[in-house]
This record gives structure tokens, sequence and C-alpha cells, in this order.
């Protein structure tokens, strides 16, 4: 085997229809959006993939960075806004 040739389990698998990245090319805009509020470890965890075929399939549905961190910071925002109101009397 050179470098760059598909190994027998490889060639296997491209024969049997079975892509070697898995659930990974199955994987929705939906079923990506599920999980934004998640790191992208655990989202990966929780679909059944790696983190780095997450990653590729996000970029392959045109997710440039994976979203939990802006997520994270708009729950804290939209809390001390909250807060702001609560305790001005207003809410």
């Amino acid at each position: 085997l050179g470098f760059g040739q598909p190994g027998p389990v490889h060639a296997f698998l491209m024969m049997e229809g079975i892509s070697s990245h898995g659930r990974s090319r199955s994987l929705t805009l939906d079923d990506l959006a599920d999980n934004f509020h998640l790191p992208l470890i655990e989202a990966a965890r929780k679909l059944g993939v790696c983190e780095t075929n997450l990653k590729r399939r996000s970029r392959e549905l045109g997710i440039g960075r994976w979203p939990s961190r802006t997520f994270k910071v708009q729950r804290a925002r939209l809390a001390a806004a909250k807060d702001f109101l609560t305790d001005d009397g207003v809410g």
C-alpha cells in the first residue's frame, strides 16, 4: 500500500457503499441546529460522530464556526437584561 491509496478495509467499505465518514454524511442542518447550544465535543458525542467529522460536515453545510459560544453569550446577555429590568421594578 502506498501513501494515499485505500487499504483493503477502505476498499471493501467503498464497494459496499459505506462512506468512510459514516454517519456524518447523513447529518442534516436540522440535526446540527438541534445541538448548537452544546459544545462541539458534546454535540459530536450525542450525534455519534467524531469531532473532526462534525466540523467537516458543518463546513459543508455552510457553518463556519460551531455556534455554542455565541449561544452562551446571547443567553448571558438575555439574563443580564432580565436582571436589570426586574431590579429596576420595570418587569
